[in-house]
C-alpha cells in the first residue's frame, strides 16, 4: 500500500469539507432547513492548514537539501585544494624513491625500506584518489566531535 503523507490527507479532507460546507450553505437550493453557518469556519480553518502543512513541510524539507548540498561543495572544494596541495610533494617523494631504489640491490636492507615507503605513498595517493571522487557526506565519531568517513562518503563507480 502506497503512504500518503497526513498533509495530504487532511488537504483532500478539507476539500471535501469545503465542497460539503458550499452545499449546506446554499441549503435554499437543497431545501435543509436551519444550516448552521458557524461550520464554515472550522472546516475553512481545517483546510487552510492542511494546505500550510504541506507548504511549510515543502519548504523545510527544500532548506535542509540545500544546506546539505552547500556542505558537500565546500567540502568537495577543500578536499580538492588539500588533495592538489599534496599531490604534489608526493609526486616529488615517489620521483626520488624510484632513483634511489636503482641504488640498492634486491637483497639489500635499504632496498626493502624504499620499497616500503613506497607503500605507503601509493596508500597515500588512493586516499587523495578517493577524496578527489567524494559522493556524499558521512561522518564518523572522532575524539570529542566527528570527522568525514572517507571510505564511507567515497563510492565506487
Amino acid at each position: 500500500m502506497k503512504y500518503i503523507p497526513p498533509y495530504v490527507i487532511s488537504g483532500f479532507i478539507g476539500s471535501f469539507l469545503v465542497s460539503l460546507m458550499s452545499l449546506i450553505h446554499h441549503s435554499f437550493v437543497l431545501k435543509i432547513p436551519n444550516t448552521p453557518k458557524s461550520f464554515i469556519i472550522p472546516v475553512a480553518v481545517g483546510f487552510v492548514s492542511g494546505i500550510s502543512i504541506q507548504y511549510f513541510k515543502t519548504k523545510w524539507e527544500n532548506e535542509a537539501i540545500e544546506k546539505e548540498n552547500t556542505k558537500l561543495e565546500t567540502l568537495r572544494e577543500v578536499t580538492g585544494a588539500v588533495c592538489h596541495e599534496l599531490n604534489q610533494p608526493l609526486m616529488v617523494i615517489n620521483g626520488y624513491l624510484e632513483m634511489l631504489i636503482e641504488d640498492f640491490s634486491e637483497k639489500d636492507i635499504g632496498h626493502k625500506n624504499i620499497m616500503e615507503i613506497q607503500k605507503q605513498t601509493k596508500r597515500i595517493s588512493d586516499l587523495i584518489d578517493k577524496m578527489t571522487e567524494m559522493n556524499d557526506y558521512v561522518t564518523k565519531p572522532y575524539l570529542s566531535g566527528k570527522i568525514v568517513d572517507i571510505e564511507q562518503s567515497y563510492i565506487e563507480k
